[in-house]
């Protein structure tokens, strides 16, 4: 029975205990209530004393917004805002305020206003760069937006994985691919990490497609020796995906064509042959027998690239279609046919005869098979930088007047212009020399640039004679070889901008005329995606181009 009564004690006691302190908060709250809406009516006394008392309005404004009239709270912040005339650090108060709750109402333009003028007031502000960064993204306003994402990019780790997504996107939009590979690499961190900790079974598609798009980043940035080992890297990592690895293995062939790793890229030339029994012509595994087309081509086994060619075409695969591959056996068939007859001509000592005189691998080829098969290379090396992934990180929707607002708070887009000065080149000027001047020039170049080379006599063309003004032959032989072992050095002056790889061809015949084991072209002109790719994969030629050219004449006085 005691028990019962302090029972019924305490609990009287905690019931009064309750009562009074309920009704101390409800005083209290009454209270301050009462003291905010004498405040209220106060400050309006002052702004209406005094329309321009800044600190009254401020003051007005945070009462408003603690009773509730957030309308009328935020008109007054925006006032003080726009007006210019608070101290910074109470203005950038204001605007993370206005934008805060500009969030919470769900007005995105006013919020976005405010994040704009934040960084304007705080430039270093990176949770505000990178918003406002990623906004613009989706807005498709790239250029401004890669400027924001870059002034934050030593902060990666402030980026959330959807901010990681638009950074990718935007800069490979803007081709500033370095960043690009700076945001995905720190983007591929992000997903394997997210799959390891929460077993997210989509991220290792992602990753995948990921790989893939760096790789061609890096092939883009011309980084072929960081593509190979990040490659290694993934096929290191066993157990792989059998698609992904085959995947992987393509772009590992074609960067060890690119780098020129000769023995590398036949051994696993060889091995992909081997392995995906690549002599059984399985549709499966089309686009790789297309790449050992192309490979055979530069490689020297025109026949070989031409029965590969017409194995994609027996598919009848449609997206195979874009490379136009009967307009390709076309110009295979032209150069088989253009070289057997060059070389009988030369076998008969008929290239001089003056009914031959302008004889040479493009006139056979002809010029429209000649352009069909540069689009076909270059629409080939084009599918191993195309990432697609990348590509659709981002659905762009413009669902603000960008524009608008950034005129409103004057803040001007990053200009991209570029500088309207032409470079001069003083390779140029050789066009303007006389044979004589021109051929000291090349004696020059010869004894100061290539002094590993010693000439032994001029040689001239004599199965192109027509083309004795516009260029200069030396016999060399190389002071680090046999003086038996020439090389035959041809400075060009071709009025072209681009040559393609039938006139490297020509060059190579010219060689063999000559005597010579061995060419040096140095010509004033670039070269095509074809003619590159014959040239790094021929052992007996080396070519100077336009800006090599240019370079050797450095030193050299007109």
């Amino acid at each position: 029975m005691e028990n019962i009564f302090i029972y019924i004690a305490v609990s009287v006691f905690l019931l009064a205990s309750t009562l009074i302190i309920l009704r101390n908060i409800f005083y209290k709250g009454e209270k301050n209530s009462g003291d905010i809406k004498r405040n209220i009516e106060e400050l309006y006394k002052r702004v209406e004393e005094n329309p321009e008392d800044c600190g009254a309005i401020f003051e007005l404004a945070k009462c408003e917004e603690e009773i509730g009239d957030t309308e009328s709270a935020l008109s007054k912040y925006e006032m003080l805002a726009n007006k210019g005339v608070l101290e910074k650090k109470e203005e950038l108060n204001i605007c993370k305020k206005l934008e805060n709750k500009y969030n919470e109402l769900g007005k995105k333009q006013e919020a976005f206003k405010y994040a704009v003028k934040i960084i304007k007031l705080e430039p270093t502000n990176n949770f505000y760069n990178i918003k406002v960064a990623s906004i613009l993204a989706k807005e498709g306003n790239f250029k401004l937006s890669n400027h924001y994402f870059n002034k934050a990019i030593v902060s990666k780790g402030e980026f959330m994985t959807e901010d990681l997504k638009c950074a990718v996107f935007v800069s490979y939009k803007m081709k500033d691919y370095k960043r690009c590979i700076a945001f995905a690499e720190e983007f591929r961190k992000r997903l394997i990490k997210e799959a390891t900790t929460n077993k997210l079974s989509d991220n290792k598609i992602y990753i995948h497609n990921l790989d893939k798009d760096l790789i061609s980043l890096y092939i883009l940035s011309e980084e072929l020796n960081i593509a190979k080992t990040f490659i290694e890297g993934i096929l290191a990592n066993k157990p792989i995906d059998k698609n992904h690895e085959f995947n992987i293995n393509k772009f590992y062939l074609f960067v060890l064509y690119k780098l020129e790793e000769s023995e590398k890229f036949k051994s696993l030339y060889n091995h992909l042959f081997n392995l995906y029994k690549m002599g059984e012509n399985n549709k499966n595994y089309a686009n790789l027998i297309l790449d050992y087309a192309f490979y055979s081509y530069f490689l020297g086994d025109i026949q070989v690239s031409k029965n590969y060619f017409e194995v994609v075409k027996s598919f009848d695969i449609p997206e195979l279609n874009i490379y136009y591959l009967d307009e390709i056996l076309t110009y295979l068939n032209e150069v088989i046919k253009a070289t057997a007859q060059l070389n009988r001509l030369k076998e008969e000592n008929k290239l001089g005869d003056e009914k031959y005189k302008n004889d040479n691998y493009e006139n056979y080829v002809g010029k429209t098979n000649i352009e069909n098969w540069e689009k076909a290379v270059n629409l080939w090396e084009a599918s191993f930088v195309n990432p697609i992934y990348i590509l659709s990180l981002v659905e762009v929707k413009k669902t603000m007047d960008i524009d608008n607002i950034l005129e409103s708070i004057k803040v001007k887009e990053k200009s991209n212009a570029e500088s309207n000065v032409v470079a001069s080149y003083k390779v140029d000027k050789i066009f303007s020399l006389d044979r004589m001047a021109f051929k000291k020039l090349c004696q020059n170049v010869i004894r100061s640039k290539l002094s590993n080379y010693v000439i032994v006599q001029e040689y001239t063309d004599a199965t192109h004679p027509a083309n004795n003004n516009e260029e200069i032959n030396y016999l060399t032989y190389s002071i680090k070889g046999s003086k038996k072992d020439l090389t035959l050095v041809s400075f060009k002056r071709w009025q072209k901008t681009e040559i393609g790889e039938l006139m490297i061809r020509d060059f190579l015949m010219m060689v063999s005329e000559s005597g010579a084991k061995n060419g040096i072209l140095i010509a004033p002109v670039e070269l095509s995606s074809s003619a590159k790719s014959y040239v790094s994969h021929n052992d007996r030629i080396r070519v100077y181009s336009r800006s090599q050219f240019n370079n050797l004449l450095k030193d050299e006085k007109f």
